[in-house]
């Protein structure tokens, strides 16, 4: 869906922890999109947290603490 965009806009869709995925955040950064994904902050049984893919290019704007806003 995201190739058939037309125009040269930035683009930010949203999507929920499971999407927070080195590969995934990769393939729409490659495509010019800036992923507003929520941050997997789970924390596994030996006490080491994930590592999220998202990182301070996002999560520093404004905008991307609004999306992450429950409805």
């Amino acid at each position: 869906m995201l190739d058939r965009r037309k125009g040269n806009r930035r683009i930010t869709p949203g999507a929920d922890k499971a999407y927070d995925v080195g590969d995934f955040i990769g393939e729409l950064r490659a495509c010019r999109v800036i992923p507003h994904i929520a941050v997997n902050g789970t924390v596994y049984k030996t006490g080491t947290p994930h590592k999220s893919a998202i990182d301070g290019r996002t999560t520093r704007h404004p905008g991307y603490e609004i999306s992450q806003q429950p409805a």
